[in-house]
């Protein structure tokens, strides 16, 4: 009897573990994930008008990470991306990772994140403001020019 119920669990071990590599090798391949990340010296230790470049390739569905620094008592806002052509590259998101170490000024991380939609060129800019009136505009431009295949 024990026998017998030991070959029915090995049994039914075997054809959950059969169905779990089955399930997994129908699975989808991960995302590709891009990251392009503006770090803080490129912005502040610079003096004013700042114009920063970045060129990335993607596979169509792929995401990209936009990582730029940004010192959140300053005024400065990093303003909506500006993307040129949205069947290209659409943005997804947007979130602040707050900075590593607790002082006043310390910097953290503005992360916009977009998907390659189709193939094709384009570019996305991104100005570093004070967004009120009168306030400073267009201090800092960031370009990515995105490609994607």
């Amino acid at each position: 009897m024990k026998a017998r119920h030991l070959a029915r669990l090995l049994r039914s071990l075997l054809l959950v573990g059969a169905s779990g590599m089955l399930i997994a090798g129908c699975a989808p391949p991960p995302r590709q994930r891009a990251v392009v990340e503006v770090a803080c010296d490129e912005v502040m230790g610079v003096p004013p008008p700042v114009r920063i470049n970045r060129q990335v390739d993607l596979d169509a569905g792929a995401v990209l990470a936009l990582r730029l620094c940004r010192t959140a008592g300053s005024g400065f806002v990093w303003e909506d991306p500006r993307v040129g052509d949205a069947a290209v590259v659409s943005s997804t998101g947007r979130a602040f990772e707050t900075p590593s170490t607790v002082r006043p000024g310390a910097a953290g991380l503005e992360v916009l994140t977009f998907e390659a939609r189709g193939s094709g060129a384009t570019s996305i800019v991104l100005d570093y403001s004070q967004p009120w009136q009168g306030g400073q505009k267009g201090v800092w431009r960031v370009t990515v020019d995105v490609r994607v295949s």
